[in-house]
């Protein structure tokens, strides 16, 4: 097989292993399509997770953070959010340094909002509410016409019969689904990820770190600014940490290669810009290690099978939910238009991934990088920052040009390479340039000031009284 087209018949079954947004958005697109051809067919998301269960049980280990687009993207489809998923309306982003700190803002159409994946963290001491936002997702996948299994499945059987059909197996008794198209939205930390055993392998991830942090009734400052909060670091297992509030708590994320809840606790404790930002009571209610996925997989297609979500690609250091947008549309479109034999799957789904993903994402590791190098120093990083600063009193969005850079960067509403165009541009770096003269000024104006203190200490030295006999 795999020379020759295979086609989705009426009446055909569609299994998809994974329910979180990836799989949703698959069966949601999937089946509005095929609605629109007149192509009937019978989808079921099969997932052992409990996205009603608070604690780990129902997370799915994400800062939960969606933007504009991807707010926009739910509309398209008919399924705008619901209000009461949101924890948080986000107003924009705050950089923090070492003594500076700036605001970076959004229009008033560019929302950004914040949400738990589960029923949020198992602490006991408030009642969430207990919807989720994968539990949303699901249920207006089932309101098109999908169903919901319970199943942990336990391995899958390829090129079954002469039409070379999948069997899933799950781990209960007589758990046995036999599907004309097998679809992968597993996600990249799943175990399953073994029993697709046809070349694919998983992509290259870093081991991040993720804290809820449960605060007191009288909430700190930062709550009041409705503000992701984005910290520089000067330990070397960490890139940079990200508050991200939502309620009564708050969502502290480490990003590094290999980031233990060690390390994001001695940074929480001993950073003073973190330190400024919190109150003086928090506590972790419970905390989690994401895999963040950093390359491309391999193979994530074959005959009648297709990998989806962040197990196939995902944005460099970005959120995965919009990526799993992307790739389930893809995969739809590919499926119902093309066919699901290997070489469509390949053309039509994959490489329309590698188009989407591939180049960008170099350019996101080039711009993280270069981001990276300039929080590592403090003169390159406080002029980056005075840069902002003198941005922030402008009312014109075209009058901020280093603010719109990392407005870009943070909520990852444009490509990479339109981020690293736009920080090309020349007022962009005649600003950073100037911020960082305003900087050196700054701390020599400072040295010079502490230096004639403590020549002014010297020369005020008590006279000695002499007595003459």
């Amino acid at each position: 097989m795999g020379k020759h087209r295979i086609r989705l018949q009426p009446g055909d079954r569609v299994a998809i292993v994974g329910g979180g947004p990836a799989g949703s958005l698959f069966a949601i697109q999937l089946l509005q399509k095929a609605r629109a051809l007149h192509l009937p067919l019978e989808v079921t998301i099969l997932d052992s997770k409990s996205f009603l269960s608070t604690g780990g049980k129902g997370c799915n280990m994400c800062a939960g953070v969606v933007g504009a687009s991807f707010l926009d993207h739910l509309k398209e489809l008919g399924i705008p959010l619901d209000p009461a998923i949101i924890q948080q309306e986000v107003a924009g982003y705050s950089l923090n340094g070492p003594s500076l700190s700036a605001f970076v803002k959004g229009e008033k159409e560019q929302e950004i909002a914040t949400l738990f994946r589960g029923a949020g963290p198992g602490h006991g001491r408030e009642v969430l509410h207990p919807g989720s936002f994968d539990y949303f997702l699901l249920q207006r996948a089932q309101e098109e016409g999908a169903r919901y299994l319970n199943w942990r499945i336990d391995h899958l059987e390829f090129g079954i019969g002469p039409e070379g059909l999948c069997r899933l197996h799950g781990k209960g008794k007589s758990q046995e689904y036999t599907a004309a198209l097998v679809v992968g939205a597993f996600g990249v930390m799943s175990g399953i990820h073994k029993a697709f055993s046809f070349g694919y392998r998983r992509p290259r991830t870093w081991h991040a770190c993720q804290a809820e942090l449960y605060l007191p009734r009288d909430p700190p400052r930062m709550r009041y600014s409705r503000l992701i909060h984005i910290f520089t670091s000067k330990d070397p297992h960490l890139r940079f940490v990200a508050f991200t509030p939502k309620g009564p708590y708050l969502t502290v994320t480490g990003i590094g290669k290999h980031v233990m809840i060690a390390d994001l606790r001695k940074e929480i404790e001993e950073n003073l810009s973190i330190q400024f930002c919190l109150p003086k009571q928090w506590e972790i209610a419970c905390h989690c290690h994401p895999q963040v996925p950093i390359t491309t997989c391999r193979k994530p297609y074959d005959d009648r099978v297709v990998i989806i979500g962040d197990a196939c690609v995902s944005r460099y250091l970005k959120s995965g939910i919009e990526s799993a947008y992307w790739t389930a549309r893809y995969a739809a479109e590919a499926a119902l238009k093309h066919g699901v034999d290997r070489s469509s799957l390949q053309r039509h789904y994959f490489w329309r991934c590698l188009a989407t993903f591939a180049f960008d994402n170099l350019c996101g590791k080039l711009f993280f990088g270069l981001y990276h190098f300039i929080s590592r120093r403090p003169l390159l990083a406080r002029g980056f920052i005075q840069a902002v600063r003198r941005e922030q009193h402008l009312k014109l969005r075209r009058n901020r040009p280093v603010s719109q850079v990392l407005w870009h960067l943070f909520t990852g509403d444009s490509p990479y390479r339109s981020i690293i165009l736009l920080a090309l541009n020349p007022r962009v770096v005649l600003r950073f340039l100037r911020g960082i003269f305003l900087a050196r000024v700054r701390i020599r104006g400072r040295t010079s000031r502490s230096r004639n203190r403590k020549l002014d200490n010297t020369r005020k030295v008590p006279e000695r009284s002499v007595h003459h006999g």
